[in-house]
């Protein structure tokens, strides 16, 4: 482990780095316990404790958070707004206990797109009608499921992706296709077939 300030900045760029030494070297051993190889604890700058909570070991999103950022997504309220709605709610941007990019990275993990291999394959087949089907609220977790759906040669109905959204809007669902047409290396179905 070494001090995030360790290493040198690249001329002409403004760098948090000036060179730092500290570090601490450990050799894992055969059973799996850790021996101490080199520790320097001497830092050539100044160590304030109260950035220690914007370290990435010290931040973290709780429940009540996450569950603040669900519920305003879902209402539709920008990211921006969101953030700031959660930084007043806590009294402050210090109070809570993680970055506004950290809050940004959990919703936008809410938003993703799940596609299989063999889906993937079915798809490069039977791209010719898409349905796209999304049942709203009534899974265990309350968040919208969307199927990709299409039918193989014998007729029958296949799985070719799905996803979790937020909500069901025009920006929601522009994301998914966009995604949808990335994954599928830009193969535009003939149809979709939506309700």
């Amino acid at each position: 482990m070494i001090c995030d300030k360790s290493g040198s900045s690249r001329a002409n760029k403004t760098s948090k780095r000036v060179g730092c030494t500290a570090r601490l070297n450990a050799i894992r051993q055969d059973n799996r316990s850790w021996i101490i190889s080199k520790m320097v604890t001497e830092h050539n700058h100044e160590i304030d404790p109260t950035f220690s909570p914007l370290m990435p070991a010290h931040r973290q999103l709780n429940v009540h958070l996450k569950r603040q950022l669900e519920a305003n997504d879902i209402a539709g309220i920008r990211p921006c707004k969101n953030m700031r709605i959660c930084e007043v709610q806590s009294g402050g941007p210090q109070n809570l206990g993680c970055l506004p990019r950290d809050c940004r990275y959990f919703v936008d993990q809410r938003r993703r797109l799940r596609i299989y291999p063999r889906c993937r394959a079915a798809y490069e087949e039977f791209h010719d009608v898409l349905r796209f089907d999304t049942t709203y609220l009534i899974n265990r977790y309350k968040i919208p499921f969307a199927s990709i759906v299409g039918v193989n040669h014998h007729g029958h109905s296949i799985l070719l992706g799905c996803a979790l959204v937020t909500h069901e809007d025009a920006e929601s669902l522009r994301w998914i296709f966009q995604n949808w047409l990335q994954a599928m290396n830009g193969v535009h179905p003939n149809a979709i077939i939506m309700d």
